[in-house]
């Protein structure tokens, strides 16, 4: 590293007479660094990729339901000097010098992040300090709980996130499920060989003869059987069922309704006994009943987290119930809010992070001040409305809905049916234009090969897409689709699909003319934020 700095330093430190020999013989010579050059001037080949993405988003049809197109306001301070501040620490207490426009910044965000919210500030305390969500929800389950505590979350292929504890049988995915014993609880039984009474459970044991790494059976009077029927083993995971340490366990809910069956639920929190029970999804087209998971946590004396990053805009316009009057803890992916926050702030900071993003937090200051206007509150109205209008199309032409339709922006559509799977449908819809992403359904064996596709109106609508939009975006989605089908019954795995829908001179005539539709149908519509 120490050679190629050398070869490459800037000529406006070499001496006057070097760069007089430079220009002579006709090589570039650079002066002194200003700093002042545009990314086209500095970086031509970045600015080019730039450029062509936002191409790509202005004749793109975004469908996914995590993005959204933020504001030229959002954008700037993002841009900003701000971004050369370095600021470990909280306000009034950081280890460097130059705060001081920083600590105003912070706290008119945490200001703000209250007052969006209706929030007490002596009740409530906020951290809009964590790098992302994820990072966010680690810095909860590490200020609030020790290592190997139990935690519940819901499953992946349900509609939860990976941070919630997600495992894939006995293989601990997420660190959550790493450093924590993790419980799945479900929103549909799909596939369930064990019914409605029992739940398949994998259990970590100690040397014990034939006991040992077996799996077991707990049924909902949460008595522990064992599988090989070995007596001994009966008699022991009975006497051991409050003390063992569970690799993973898995829970369902009512078949068909693809909603969180509360009741069983209930039992089974209080077979596990968790430290805290996480009300958060990231496909889940429902409401949650945060009433309810605040009943259970107190039946079994856990915290209550409430992940809201899908709907936190929905929950600052009041079209949706919030969940602060129910959580000790509530974290989103705009800002976090907590209930106790002196253990929480250490464990973002020295815990978890150093220096916080400070051009990241200013622009989340913005984008809560837009949160309490009236146009903020009419845009999440319209979410709801485009994705009713979504649901409905989707519906009359016979696809089939996890759990039949949708309370918030977004909507998850089982595929299986129609003969198609989640990853060949979103290859062949990114070819034509529309942004989607495969996602799993209920009763998936595998998240890289899903049934299902996770679909959301808040991008489109923050280009103004109205109900009747929404309408024809489904036709297109349609015509995807078919194209998706009679590829796959020409080719045989995923690789072959994804090759062929690229050569075949057929499909790809069909692709093409869809993709041309699709993006004179797109760039009539606003772009929000800045053109390059």
């Amino acid at each position: 590293m120490a050679s190629f700095l050398k070869t490459t330093r800037s000529l406006g430190n070499l001496p006057a007479q070097v760069r007089s020999i430079l220009f002579a013989r006709g090589l570039p010579v650079r002066t002194a660094w200003t700093g002042l050059q545009s990314i086209s001037e500095d970086d031509p080949e970045l600015f080019d990729i730039i450029r062509r993405e936002k191409s790509r988003q202005r004749g793109d049809l975004e469908l996914i339901a995590s993005e959204n197109f933020t504001s030229r306001a959002v954008m700037n301070a993002l841009g900003s000097c701000l971004t050369n501040k370095y600021s470990e620490g909280y306000p009034g207490q950081r280890y460097y010098g130059g705060n001081q426009c920083i600590d105003e910044i912070e706290l008119m965000c945490q200001r703000r992040a209250l007052e969006a919210y209706d929030l007490d500030p002596e009740k409530w305390g906020v951290n809009v300090q964590p790098y992302s969500g994820s990072p966010g929800n680690f810095a909860v389950y590490t200020g609030l709980l020790k290592p190997h505590s139990r935690v519940m979350g819901l499953d992946l292929p349900d509609g939860g996130h990976l941070t919630h504890g997600f495992m894939s049988g006995k293989v601990r995915i997420s660190a959550t499920s790493i450093y924590f014993e993790s419980l799945a609880y479900h929103s549909h039984m799909h596939n369930s060989p064990l019914g409605r009474s029992e739940t398949k459970v994998a259990l970590r044991l100690p040397d014990e003869g034939r006991c040992n790494r077996r799996i077991y059976a707990l049924d909902n009077h949460h008595s522990v059987i064992a599988k090989n029927g070995n007596p001994a083993c009966r008699r022991y995971l009975h006497r051991r069922r409050n003390n063992i340490d569970m690799i993973g366990i898995r829970m369902y809910a009512k078949p068909d309704t693809g909603e969180v069956d509360y009741d069983a639920l209930q039992k089974q929190a209080k077979a596990f006994v968790p430290e805290m029970i996480i009300a958060g999804t990231s496909a889940y087209s429902r409401l949650l009943d945060y009433q309810k998971f605040r009943e259970i946590c107190n039946d079994v004396k856990a915290i209550l987290m409430a992940d809201m990053a899908h709907i936190s805009g929905l929950v600052a316009a009041k079209v949706v119930p919030s969940p602060f009057e129910y959580a000790d803890v509530v974290t989103t992916t705009t800002h976090k809010t907590l209930r106790g926050p002196s253990k929480i702030n250490k464990a973002v900071f020295p815990g978890l992070q150093g220096g916080p993003h400070n051009n990241v937090i200013a622009g989340v200051a913005i984008a809560l001040r837009q949160a309490k206007t009236p146009e903020f509150v009419e845009y999440q109205k319209q979410v709801l409305k485009n994705c009713k209008a979504m649901a409905n199309a989707l519906l009359n032409k016979g696809y089939t809905l996890i759990s039949g339709g949708t309370d918030n922006h977004l909507i998850l559509v089982d595929l299986r049916p129609k003969g198609v799977d989640g990853s060949r449908t979103e290859r062949v819809l990114e070819l034509v234009n529309i942004s989607t992403n495969k996602n799993t359904c209920p009763g998936d064996k595998s998240a890289l090969f899903p049934g299902g596709m996770r679909l959301g109106t808040p991008a489109l609508t923050s280009r103004d897409f109205k109900e009747k939009d929404f309408e024809q975006v489904v036709e297109f989605i349609e015509r995807g689709v078919q194209i998706t089908y009679e590829a796959k019954q020409k080719t045989g795995t995923l690789k072959e699909f994804k090759e062929f829908v690229i050569s075949d001179p057929d499909i790809t005539a069909k692709i093409s003319a869809l993709r041309q539709e699709v993006k004179e149908f797109a760039e009539q519509f606003p772009m929000p934020g800045q053109d390059y």
